[in-house]
């Protein structure tokens, strides 16, 4: 169990990866994207959590963008949203990457993989990695 405790990653240290995971889906970078997801794994994150994370993180940049196009500032997105003035900053990084299209069909994608992954008798690993080469 000790030693499980030390190669097992902290989940914590994934929130980064998320990020870097999200960029390179934006980017249609399926190479990274790979990797990313591969490397996620490693965390012990379960295929599942994955996607709610890129769901999340694809929401916020969805409020984000929608909120922007209203001139507002970090701050004030940051309280509206009730987040941090620098994960804002750094979402903001990745919203000109996306479309209003694009973002939104990527969250329906995602909350399809999702209710298949649940519903049926198919592989998490095999549906993420679909998803992201057929970027």
């Amino acid at each position: 169990k000790d030693i499980q405790e030390l190669v097992t990653k902290k989940l914590g240290d994934s929130q980064e990866l998320v990020f870097k995971l999200t960029r390179s889906i934006a980017e249609k970078d399926k190479k990274n994207a790979l990797k990313e997801y591969l490397e996620l794994l490693t965390y012990n994150v379960e295929p599942l959590g994955i996607i709610g994370l890129l769901e999340s993180q694809l929401r916020i940049i969805l409020q984000i963008k929608l909120l922007e196009d209203r001139n507002m500032t970090n701050k004030e997105i940051a309280s509206m949203l009730q987040e941090k003035e620098f994960r804002v900053k750094k979402t903001k990084e990745l919203v000109a990457l996306y479309s209003m299209k694009e973002i939104k069909e990527l969250i329906i994608k995602l909350s399809n993989i999702d209710l298949k992954i649940k519903t049926t008798e198919t592989d998490p690993n095999t549906e993420i990695e679909l998803f992201i080469i057929n970027l």
